[in-house]
Formats: C-alpha cells, structure tokens, sequence
C-alpha cells in the first residue's frame, strides 16, 4: 500500500516529458498540477460533488441501518424471510446491480417512472437531469450498502447482554430513554466504525457513478474517482489525475485521526 502512495504523490508533483514514456524521467513541477486543478471548474465541480454524495449518503444511510438493525432485533412473523430479501441488493455484484438501476431509472421504460405514472405523477429524469443525477445515484448506493451496515449493527445489538434491559424496564426506563442510555452506550465504538469506514470507502466510490451516469449529464453527478479517471485514462493526463486525490488525502488524514484521537474510539487501551 505504501509504494503506490508514494508513487501517487510522485507523480501528482510531476510532469511527463513529451516523448519519453518512463515514469521515473519525469520532470518535478511541484504543486503546479494541484493549482491547475483548483482553478479548474469541473474539478472543484466534482469536489463539492463528492462532499455531497459523502454526506447525504451518511446521514441517510447510517440512521436507516440502525433504525432497520433494531427492527430485525426483534421477534417477528417471516424474520428470516425478510433478513434474506433485506440481503439481496448486498449480495448482488456490483456491476449487475446498478445496470439493473439503470434500467429501473430510465425515463421511457424504467420501473419507477412507470409507478410513478400509474400513480398519476410525472416522473422525472432520474439520471437525465443534472439537478437530480447526483441524488439518484447516492439512493442507488444507499440501498446496495445498506444491508451490509444494517447487519454490522443488528450483530452489535445482539451482543448486549439483555440483562441490561431488563433492569432499564425496572427502573421504569421508557422505549427511547433505553435506546438513548442502553443501546447507543454499547454500541458506540461500532457506530463510530461504521461511520469512519464507510467515509473512507466513499472517497473512493466510482461503480455507482459511472455505470449510472458517467459523470453526467454535463458533469452534474461527476465525483472525485470519476473526474480522475477520465483525466487519467481517458484523456492520458495522469499527473492530473493522480493529483485529484493528493488534495483531498490531507482532508481524510485530519479527519481520521480526530475520530480516532478524540477519546471516542479507543484501540488497544489507548485513545
């Protein structure tokens, strides 16, 4: 892992020589190609792009899972059923599953805008519309994420001893001062995983964008991963494509090692 980090930075500081292909006789530019790209507006375009898709994915996707964990936790008719329809998206690849969201978004013969008309809306373009585009895809991806983090949860709620619950139900503990003093107490370090995870793995998601829309329409739903792939291999600019990341590599540091030096997360003892 170290070895394309140091070579991303290398080459995110560089230029390529006209004529010469190694990547080692490259000439050093410095933070030349960062300051292009910051005053490029398609890149700061996908910048906000991806700080929306982050956090509007987060803030639906986490309280759901939790919210669906604590429903499965329960005892109910067609449990298992319905944990195994929850898993389906989850267990699908990647690729199938948002072609397949593709499909069930087009404007002329999609699922959903055909629901919406018998209801007696009209559908928009889901993937068409570049005031939408982004939103669309951040739902395609909450719903293929979201089995995977709801049993990461549902595994961490049934861990608690149920000894504590009971003793909240003596001491006249209601459902929501229980969850508040309970369940969120034993399951914090989890949550706190969960969120840096997944904050992680989203500065790098490029699957639902791109089969979804490609960026488009007019760069609308483009994102970090997708503009640097474009300005790499696509249009062979990879010093430019490379630096992409490198900015935003300060921002994920910083942010990382709050979570884990802020007392919340401790690992092995320490904070």
């Amino acid at each position: 892992m170290l070895v394309p980090l140091i070579l991303e930075f290398y080459i995110s500081l560089a230029e390529r020589v006209p004529g010469v292909l190694g990547l080692l006789d490259m000439k050093f530019v410095g933070l030349k190609n960062i300051f292009v790209l910051l005053t490029d507006e398609t890149y700061i375009k996908s910048l906000v792009n991806t700080f929306i898709f982050l956090f509007a994915d987060l803030g639906i996707k986490m309280p759901l899972a939790l919210a669906t964990a604590l429903a499965f936790n329960r005892k109910f008719v067609g449990k298992r059923l319905a944990l195994a329809l929850l898993v389906i998206p989850w267990a699908l690849p990647e690729i199938p599953y948002y072609l397949a969201m593709r499909f069930i978004y087009n404007l002329d013969f999609g699922l959903l805008p055909y629901i919406l008309s018998c209801l007696g809306f009209e559908s928009p373009d889901f993937l068409g519309d570049p005031n939408i585009a982004i939103y669309s895809v951040i739902a395609a991806h909450v719903l293929k994420s979201l089995p995977f983090w709801t049993l990461v949860f549902l595994a961490a709620l049934q861990s608690i001893p149920v000894d504590l619950y009971d003793a909240s139900k003596v001491d006249g503990a209601g459902i929501w001062d229980t969850f508040r003093h309970v369940t969120i107490p034993m399951i914090k370090n989890v949550i706190i995983v969960n969120y840096t995870l997944s904050f992680v793995w989203m500065m790098g998601e490029f699957n639902s964008v791109w089969i979804l829309t490609r960026g488009g329409p007019n760069y609308a739903s483009n994102i970090i991963s997708t503009y640097a792939y474009t300005k790499a291999f696509l249009l062979l600019e990879l010093n430019l494509g490379t630096a992409c990341f490198v900015i935003i590599i300060p921002l994920l540091v910083l942010i990382i090692t709050l979570v884990l030096r802020g007392g919340l997360l401790k690992l092995g003892g320490t904070a």
